[in-house]
C-alpha cells in the first residue's frame, strides 16, 4: 500500500505542474497567440497562422511576442503561404501573398518576396500562355514591367523578350482559328514596334502576307469573290516582293468566275490599279481559257500593260525608220531586234492588238553610247538602223495605222519605253533595240 501511494503522489506532482503551465499559459495570452501561430504555420496552416500573429499584435502590441511577429513572423508566414498557393497555380491569391510580406521591410524575406511576386507574375502569364489566354498574358507580362520599376532584385527583361513572342503566338492562333484581320493586326503590332526583337519582326513580316493569302483562300471557297479579290490586291500593292505575290500563287483566285475575273479585272485597269488587273486577266486565261472572256482578256491584258508603262518611268520610243517598201497588200512589216541580253516583251495596241516576246541575244552586250545619231535621250532603249546578224528578231505583218508601243525585258532594274508609231501600208519598217547604260 505504500508503494502504490508513493507512485500516486508522483502523478499528482506531474499533474499539478502540467496544470500549472496550462494557467501560466492562459494568464499569459500573448504567448498563447504565439506558441498556437508557431504551430499553425509549422503544419502549413499559414492563414490560421496569421490570425493568431495579427491578433497578438493588435490586442498586445507592446509584447516581445508581438515584437516578433511584426518583425518576422508575419511576413514569413505571407511569403509561405504564397508559396503555397503559387504550388497549387492560385497565382492571383499568391501574388497577393507576397505583396503583404512586403509590408514588412524589416523581415528577412523582403527581398525573396520582391522576386517571388514578379516570379508569380510571369509563371501566371506563363501558365495563360499555355491556356491561349493571351490578353490575360500580356496582362500579366505588362505588370512585370510595371512592378520592376519598384523592385531592383528582379530584371522585368525576361517578361519583355516574352511579351513579342505571345503576340506572335496570339497571331498564330487567331490565324488557325480563321480570324485573320485579328491574326493581322497582332503580326502588325510587332512590326510596327520598334523594341520588340529583330527575330519577332521578321517573323511578323513574313506571316503577314501568309495570313493575307490564307484569308482569300477562305473568301474564294465561301464564294465571297469581291472580297477575295481586295485582299488579294493588298497582297500584290503592299508585299510584291514575297512568294505570296508571285504568279504561280494566282493559283488562290481558279475558282473564281471567269465574269468576275474579268470585270473585276475592268475596273481595276479603270483605277489604273494595274498589277492587280494584269493578274486577274493571267489567271483568268490560265484556268478559263475556253470562257467567251478569254479573248476579250488577252488584249485587255495588253491594254493594260501598255498604260502601265506609259505611266511608270520609261523611255521615250521614236518612230521606227522605213527600211524597204514592198507590195504587202496595203500592209505593213515592223521587224524587232532585241540586241540586249534579256528576254524583250514587246505590246502592240492598235488595229491589231498582240504581245511578241523575243529570246535574248547572247552575244549583245550593254552599251555605253549611242552607235546612232537616232535614239532619245531620256531612253534606256535606243535605235539604230544596222543591228548585229547575231541579234534576236521577229518580224511580223500589221494593219497600217496608228500603235501604240511598249516593251520591257526581264530585268527589273532596265526601265521599259512607250511610244506611238504610224505604220503606213506596203513599207518595212525596223525597230533595232539595245540597251545603254548612262
Amino acid at each position: 500500500m505504500k508503494k502504490r501511494y508513493v507512485v500516486s503522489a508522483l502523478v499528482l506532482i506531474i499533474t499539478v505542474t502540467v496544470a500549472t503551465f496550462i494557467i501560466i499559459d492562459y494568464l499569459d495570452p500573448a504567448k498563447a497567440l504565439y506558441v498556437e501561430g508557431k504551430k499553425l504555420g509549422a503544419n502549413g496552416d499559414y492563414g490560421a497562422a496569421v490570425d493568431k500573429y495579427q491578433t497578438l499584435v493588435d490586442k498586445f502590441p507592446d509584447s516581445s511576442y508581438a515584437g516578433e511577429a511584426k518583425g518576422k513572423l508575419l511576413a514569413e508566414s505571407y511569403y509561405n503561404w504564397g508559396l503555397a498557393l503559387g504550388n497549387e497555380q492560385k497565382y492571383g491569391e499568391a501574388a497577393e501573398k507576397y505583396q503583404m510580406a512586403l509590408t514588412y521591410p524589416e523581415s528577412k524575406v523582403f527581398d525573396a518576396s520582391e522576386v517571388a511576386v514578379l516570379d508569380c507574375y510571369y509563371a501566371w502569364g506563363q501558365y495563360l500562355q499555355g491556356e491561349k489566354n493571351y490578353s490575360g498574358t500580356l496582362e500579366k507580362y505588362q505588370a512585370i514591367i510595371e512592378i520592376d520599376k519598384y523592385y531592383p532584385n528582379w530584371s522585368s527583361s525576361v517578361a519583355e523578350e516574352t511579351i513579342p513572342e505571345c503576340y506572335y503566338q496570339w497571331g498564330q492562333y487567331l490565324q488557325s482559328q480563321k480570324n485573320f484581320s485579328g491574326a493581322m493586326e497582332k503580326y502588325q503590332f510587332i512590326v510596327d514596334t520598334n523594341a520588340f526583337s529583330n527575330q519577332y519582326q521578321s517573323q511578323a513580316k513574313e506571316a503577314i502576307p501568309s495570313c493575307y493569302y490564307e484569308w482569300v483562300s477562305q473568301l474564294v471557297t465561301a464564294k465571297e469573290y469581291d472580297e477575295a479579290i481586295q485582299e488579294y490586291r493588298i497582297i500584290l500593292e503592299k508585299y510584291p516582293l514575297t512568294v505570296w505575290a508571285s504568279s504561280e500563287k494566282a493559283n488562290v483566285l481558279k475558282d473564281v468566275p471567269a465574269d468576275v475575273l474579268f470585270t473585276s479585272a475592268t475596273k481595276l485597269q479603270q483605277e489604273k490599279s494595274y498589277d492587280i488587273a494584269i493578274r486577274l486577266y493571267e489567271t483568268l486565261l490560265q484556268f478559263n481559257p475556253g470562257t467567251q472572256y478569254a479573248s476579250q482578256a488577252e488584249e485587255a491584258k495588253i491594254d493594260t500593260e501598255i498604260a502601265k508603262i506609259a505611266e511608270q518611268e520609261h523611255g521615250y520610243l521614236p518612230p521606227p525608220p522605213v527600211i524597204a517598201q514592198g507590195e504587202l497588200k496595203g500592209k505593213a512589216e515592223l521587224t524587232i531586234v532585241n540586241d540586249t541580253p534579256y528576254q524583250l516583251t514587246i505590246f502592240l495596241s492598235g488595229p491589231i492588238t498582240k504581245s511578241i516576246i523575243i529570246q535574248a541575244s547572247p552575244d549583245s552586250y550593254v552599251r555605253s553610247s549611242p552607235p546612232s545619231s537616232i535614239f532619245s535621250p531620256d531612253s534606256i532603249f535606243y535605235h539604230a538602223p544596222q543591228p548585229p546578224e547575231s541579234a534576236k528578231r521577229e518580224t511580223i505583218t500589221l494593219e497600217s495605222g496608228t500603235y501604240k508601243m511598249a516593251a520591257k525585258v526581264d530585268d527589273p532594274g532596265t526601265n521599259p519605253f512607250y511610244g506611238e508609231l504610224t505604220l503606213i501600208g506596203d513599207n518595212e519598217y525596223q525597230d533595232w533595240l539595245y540597251l545603254i547604260r548612262g
